[in-house]
């Protein structure tokens, strides 16, 4: 069972619980930056590697490898955006673990922030100490063109409607 415990077990079935899951949001204490996804790849499959404590990412442009702990006060999800309230008393590195996509983006106390792919599919983002808010907002491009490509089909029939 991989170090799972039963949660429930009846005649037919049996819940395993993963008493080594990870948080939704946390903050790793070690970064790990790599130049490519064979490297990221290797890094994460090591024995030695544990996500409770380090992150690897695709290159950065920090110099920063070590990070302080910080606290999670308050996470919310809501359709296409998730809210984390969290304090930290030096910089940090927090990790969601959902996954990652090109159509997120995130703001620090309403300034844009860069996500990085951490893990290979979670999302990352680098902060300073303080008392934040950070809000990410998952809008895709493709959503965006669809909504465009619409308002102009709507105009040209509304247009042809009335000549």
């Amino acid at each position: 069972q991989h170090g799972y415990k039963v949660g429930f077990k009846d005649k037919t079935v049996e819940i395993l619980e993963n008493p080594h899951v990870l948080p939704r949001a946390y903050f790793v204490e070690n970064l790990i930056q790599v130049s490519t996804e064979d490297e990221l790849i290797e890094k994460i499959e090591d024995s030695s590697f544990d996500p409770r404590f380090t992150a690897v990412i695709l290159a950065s442009n920090t110099q920063e490898t070590e990070f302080g702990k910080g606290e999670i006060t308050k996470i919310n999800y809501q359709p296409n955006t998730v809210t984390v309230d969290l304090v930290l008393s030096s910089q940090g590195f927090m990790v969601l673990s959902d996954a990652f996509s090109p159509g997120w983006s995130a703001e620090l106390n309403g300034q844009d922030v860069k996500i990085h792919q951490v893990n290979g599919g979670v999302r990352g983002v680098f902060l300073p100490a303080g008392n934040h808010r950070l809000v990410f907002k998952y809008l895709p491009e493709s959503f965006t063109l669809g909504m465009k490509i619409s308002l102009a089909s709507l105009a040209i029939l509304v247009i042809s409607l009335i000549f």
